[in-house]
């Protein structure tokens, strides 16, 4: 009869088999599963790097795509740059360019235009030029026969003048014997030189004539030798004729005499040197040059 110790022992040496069969089981499945695992393993690698170049195919796809529309905007950019350049710059030498253009594409038959200098300029010359192996041919400048001359005007230039000694010439002043020393007045002033015209006669001594200078005849209308008599003569701003006029002038005939003085300045008076006036008669007719 067995005890229980040895049912014991055959039990765990039962279970020490059955544990042992296992394990061996375990052994040859797990090579395969190990197998399986890295294909797998690899399999999911191959994906992986399939994926990661398929990524980079599309990258660089975008980035060739992104360059090329940079490029092309770049490209944009650069002729609108241009295009406003070359506007700005057409504009600026709109003038130069135009005058430049008309002076060589003008015809060589223009007309000559007299310039203010007195030098001709020929209003069309042909200025092309050919440029052949280095030496630069110019055209001849060939003026037109009987060309129409369009002369310029200079404008005068102006010179400094003094100012006049009056506005305007006065008309002929009549200076009446009976208003005695300051019969008549001028309307202007006068200052410096002033010549002066005058003529006439009367009677101014008692029945005597006289005229701007001398008496000339006796009390009864006799022609006697001239004489000149300061109270019977021309007065000039209330004084004598000859504290302006000196020497005074010959005797003449015709009782006219032209003279220069300088006035003082101001308004000017004439008159006959006499102060009694009341048989006073007969007048000076003054005259401005």
């Amino acid at each position: 009869m067995m005890n229980t110790n040895d049912d014991e022992k055959i039990a765990r040496e039962e279970e020490r088999r059955r544990e042992e069969e296992k394990r061996r089981e375990a052994e040859i499945v797990l090579p395969g599963s190990v197998a399986g695992d890295q294909t797998a393993a690899l399999e999911e690698e191959k994906r992986r790097e399939a994926g990661m170049g398929l990524l980079g195919a599309t990258g660089a796809a975008g980035n060739d795509q992104g360059r090329a529309e940079e490029r092309r905007r770049e490209t944009w950019i650069g002729l609108l740059g241009a295009a406003f350049l070359g506007a700005f710059l057409l504009i600026f030498f709109q003038g130069p360019l135009l005058q430049g253009a008309q002076s060589i594409f003008a015809s060589p038959t223009s007309p000559v235009v007299q310039t203010s200098s007195g030098a001709s300029s020929q209003g069309g010359v042909a200025a092309a030029a050919a440029v052949a192996g280095g030496t630069v041919a110019r055209t001849a400048q060939t003026p037109v026969a009987n060309s129409q001359v369009t002369p310029t005007v200079s404008a005068p230039t102006p010179t400094a003048t003094l100012p006049p000694t009056t506005t305007t010439v006065e008309g002929p002043l009549i200076a009446l014997f009976t208003g005695g020393r300051v019969a008549v007045n001028t309307a202007q002033s006068y200052s410096g030189p002033v010549t002066i015209t005058v003529s006439g006669t009367g009677q101014a001594q008692g029945t005597f004539h006289s005229d701007a200078f001398y008496v000339y005849t006796d009390a009864n209308g006799n022609t006697v030798a001239p004489s000149h008599h300061t109270y019977a003569t021309l007065c000039i701003n209330g004084q004598r004729v000859d504290q302006f006029v000196q020497p005074i002038p010959a005797y003449n005939p015709a009782h006219i005499y032209k003279l220069t003085f300088t006035a003082p300045g101001g308004p000017l008076t004439f008159g006959v040197c006499d102060t009694i006036l009341r048989d006073n008669t007969g007048s000076f007719t003054i005259m401005f040059k």
